[in-house]
């Protein structure tokens, strides 16, 4: 930590005053933890090692969301951009093919009218 340590001193002793019992055993050879401030440190170190389990799997959550993404994105832009082998083999064979002129067909006289030839009289 990068705490200075009168200032790490003065957090744990307000603590202690919060929680209304000493953490820590002070002597001029030694500080270790009371009873309570050890129970109190495994309390919190569970909770801090669950809320960097969720981040972690938020963190794994979101990028396979963006690998998701990026995959489905590329994809469709692959399906755009990329000609497809049928498209393309058509198109190879229609440009390879002779084309005949386009004619019009030819059109059947029209019967006249009564639709039955006319007797001479």
């Amino acid at each position: 930590m990068n705490v200075p340590l009168s200032t790490l001193s003065r957090e744990i002793a307000a603590l202690e005053r919060e929680l209304k019992h000493p953490l820590l055993y002070r002597s001029t050879r030694q500080l270790r933890p009371t009873d309570v401030g050890q129970n109190y440190f495994e309390r919190w170190r569970e909770i801090i090692e669950q809320i960097d389990f969720a981040h972690a799997s938020f963190e794994e959550a979101l990028n396979a969301k963006v690998e998701l993404t990026a995959f489905a994105s590329q994809a469709a832009l692959d399906a755009r951009f990329v000609p497809c082998p049928i498209t393309t083999a058509s198109t190879d064979v229609a440009k390879k093919a002779p084309v005949a002129p386009r004619t019009r067909p030819a059109q059947k006289p029209v019967p006249a009218q009564g639709g039955l030839a006319q007797s001479k009289k």
